[in-house]
């Protein structure tokens, strides 16, 4: 059996996952009252390490031992709110109309909570991320 080719892991050569759209709300609607798609793409796995440590608290409990804790809530605003390409959550006059400066709390109050889980399943599947219901499925098979 020949040697894979190294030049198949170069960055030109490997492929590129296109963007997903999707109704994440059927709140947000054209002129004619069609729901509006948003457009998200896949996270890098260094963009995805850059959001975890920036969830990471620190907690140093009585017993004066250091604990470290994932704040997820947080995570899945990060992740989502990078995935986003449309609409653009940076903009300012769009953060202005829901009072806020960023674009993570902007989803945070854009969105209910099952608009959020819609979008953030949805990153997960474009990322590779598999739910614990898919992976116990898996595992069964």
């Amino acid at each position: 059996m020949a040697a894979p080719n190294l030049r198949a892991f170069f960055a030109q050569n490997a492929e590129k996952i296109p963007n997903r759209k999707l109704v994440v709300s059927d709140r947000f609607k054209d002129d004619e009252g069609n729901p509006i798609e948003w457009e998200i793409r896949a996270l890098t796995a260094g963009e995805q390490q850059q959001i975890r440590s920036q969830t990471l608290n620190m907690d140093a409990s009585a017993e004066s031992s250091l604990k470290i804790r994932y704040d997820s809530a947080k995570g899945n605003t990060l992740t989502a709110a990078k995935a986003v390409v449309f609409p653009d959550l940076e903009n300012a006059e769009l953060q202005d109309s829901y009072g806020v400066k960023r674009a993570q709390d902007l989803i945070g109050v854009m969105l209910l909570p099952g608009e959020l889980e819609t979008l953030l399943a949805a990153v997960n599947e474009m990322n590779g991320v598999k739910s614990p219901a898919k992976l116990e499925a898996d595992a069964k098979n």
